[in-house]
């Protein structure tokens, strides 16, 4: 799927979150460090659906860059690398 058809799952998914936490300070009365945690896991779980529905589709010779971002206990690393695809493939980010 491309994105740009995914576009509009991703918009009513942002909106349940905004809706969700409402909900939650609202009708459940949670504190607003709890609703913002909330908050922030569903907006993570929406746009990682959103970017994991995409079509990677790749030609040999194509270029390619990679980058990674994560974390060694408490310190963060980053890295990059490029790179040329050997084969043609299709398949989905994940």
């Amino acid at each position: 799927m491309s994105l740009e058809s995914a576009y509009p799952t991703l918009q009513t998914a942002l909106k349940g979150c905004f809706t969700n936490a409402v909900r939650n300070a609202n009708d459940r009365g949670y504190d607003s460090d709890t609703v913002c945690k909330l908050l922030g896991q569903d907006m993570a779980n929406a746009i990682h659906a959103y970017v994991t529905a995409a079509m990677v589709i790749t030609d040999p010779g194509q270029m390619v860059a990679t980058v990674v971002v994560g974390a060694a206990g408490a310190i963060p690393v980053a890295g990059a690398g490029n790179g040329a695809t050997t084969f043609s493939g299709t398949g989905k980010l994940t």
